[in-house]
């Protein structure tokens, strides 16, 4: 339902030319061979968060994985109510500047700790990539080894975290299995490298979309 069809927010998909509708909150540099920059919302995926590194905008992502975070997200959010996945805006303190690279350095150390895996990503069409822990003062090594723990924060809790030893009704109301196979569903989303991001098609064939509930 998005009737802001101005030049900023209408692109083309590069495999095939199809026009895409992508509006970021008006943050998207005209120009720029990508439909993803920082947004300013809580959705947006690490990838988006570091807007220059060593003054170049990131300046490449895949078509669709900025989504698949975005329903990682919101799949969080569902399973683990009443607590969420954490966001940018958590660790924004009051009265700071857009440009303050220290909260969005915060929010991807907290991110990449909780997530783990491969924490290198491709930042412009030419190949170049750059290791994201390396960047916020983390050893990627140390970090790939790290089991995936989703960061949760209380809703209506001031940056309260929740752990998962906490009862979540949802998740609490079906046995053990359903539990192991929803967190991985989650964990195929939240991938730091947004070429890892399994796909829609791919999504549809794990195993928490084909149970009998």
């Amino acid at each position: 339902d998005n009737n802001d069809l101005s030049n900023s927010n209408v692109y083309l998909d590069r495999e095939d030319d199809r026009p895409l509708i992508a509006d970021w909150n008006g943050n998207i540099k005209v120009g720029d061979p990508i439909y993803m920059h920082d947004a300013n919302f809580a959705l947006t995926p690490p990838e988006a968060i570091l807007e220059h590194i060593d003054d170049e905008l990131v300046q490449v992502t895949l078509t669709g994985a900025v989504d698949i975070w975005s329903i990682g997200y919101w799949f969080a959010d569902a399973i683990f109510h009443p607590c969420r996945w954490h966001n940018h805006r958590d660790f924004r303190p009051e009265g700071s500047k857009r440009d303050d690279m220290q909260w969005r350095h915060d929010f991807i150390r907290e991110t990449l700790l909780a997530v783990g895996g491969n924490t290198t990503i491709p930042i412009n069409l030419d190949g170049r990539e750059v290791d994201l822990a390396t960047i916020v003062g983390l050893d990627g090594e140390e970090v790939a080894k790290r089991p995936f723990t989703p960061p949760l924060l209380l809703i209506f809790g001031h940056k309260k975290k929740c752990t998962l030893e906490k009862r979540f009704p949802v998740l609490d109301s079906h046995d053990k299995q359903v539990k192991e196979i929803a967190i991985d569903f989650l964990r195929n989303m939240m991938k730091i490298d947004p070429r890892e991001r399994k796909n829609c098609t791919q999504l549809l064939q794990h195993p928490f979309l084909r149970h009998e509930f």
